[in-house]
Protein backbone atom coordinates (compact mmCIF):
# COMPACT_ATOMS: atom_id res chain seq x y z
CA UNK A 1 0.00 0.00 0.00
CA UNK A 2 1.24 3.47 -0.84
CA UNK A 3 0.66 6.68 1.12
CA UNK A 4 -1.78 7.79 -1.58
CA UNK A 5 -3.74 4.54 -1.25
CA UNK A 6 -3.71 4.83 2.55
CA UNK A 7 -5.00 8.39 2.36
CA UNK A 8 -7.79 7.40 -0.04
CA UNK A 9 -8.78 4.42 2.10
CA UNK A 10 -8.81 6.51 5.27
CA UNK A 11 -11.05 9.03 3.51
CA UNK A 12 -13.38 6.31 2.27
CA UNK A 13 -13.50 3.94 5.28
CA UNK A 14 -12.38 6.08 8.20
CA UNK A 15 -9.59 5.51 10.70
CA UNK A 16 -11.07 2.41 12.42
CA UNK A 17 -8.82 -0.08 10.68
CA UNK A 18 -10.42 -2.97 12.59
CA UNK A 19 -13.54 -2.38 10.47
CA UNK A 20 -11.62 -2.53 7.18
CA UNK A 21 -11.44 -5.67 5.06
CA UNK A 22 -8.24 -7.57 5.91
CA UNK A 23 -7.02 -7.17 2.32
CA UNK A 24 -6.73 -3.43 3.06
CA UNK A 25 -6.09 -3.46 6.81
CA UNK A 26 -2.98 -5.64 6.77
CA UNK A 27 -1.05 -3.58 4.19
CA UNK A 28 -2.16 -0.37 5.93
CA UNK A 29 -0.88 -1.57 9.29
CA UNK A 30 2.37 -2.70 7.69
CA UNK A 31 2.86 0.73 6.14
CA UNK A 32 1.96 2.56 9.35
CA UNK A 33 4.47 0.43 11.26
CA UNK A 34 7.40 1.47 9.05
CA UNK A 35 6.55 4.95 7.75
CA UNK A 36 6.51 8.15 9.78
CA UNK A 37 4.48 9.83 7.04
CA UNK A 38 1.87 7.05 7.25
CA UNK A 39 1.78 7.40 11.05
CA UNK A 40 1.19 11.13 10.68
CA UNK A 41 -1.54 10.55 8.10
CA UNK A 42 -3.27 8.00 10.33
CA UNK A 43 -2.99 10.29 13.38
CA UNK A 44 -4.50 13.21 11.46
CA UNK A 45 -7.39 11.03 10.23
CA UNK A 46 -8.02 9.76 13.75
CA UNK A 47 -7.98 13.29 15.20
CA UNK A 48 -10.32 14.56 12.50
CA UNK A 49 -12.70 11.68 13.20
CA UNK A 50 -12.69 12.40 16.93
CA UNK A 51 -13.43 16.07 16.32
CA UNK A 52 -16.24 15.22 13.91
CA UNK A 53 -17.77 12.80 16.44
CA UNK A 54 -17.56 15.20 19.39
CA UNK A 55 -20.84 16.64 20.61
CA UNK A 56 -21.51 20.18 19.53
CA UNK A 57 -20.67 22.88 22.01
CA UNK A 58 -23.68 24.54 23.57
CA UNK A 59 -24.87 27.58 21.73
CA UNK A 60 -25.72 30.52 23.87
CA UNK A 61 -28.69 32.42 22.67
CA UNK A 62 -29.42 35.94 23.67
CA UNK A 63 -32.96 36.34 24.86
CA UNK A 64 -34.84 39.55 24.86
CA UNK A 65 -36.29 40.50 28.17
CA UNK A 66 -38.11 43.51 29.35
CA UNK A 67 -37.42 45.17 32.63
CA UNK A 68 -40.42 45.54 34.96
Amino acid sequence: MTLTELHATLDRLGPDISAWPSVLAEPALDLISISDAAKDLFAAATEASLIADAPAAPRWQATASTAP
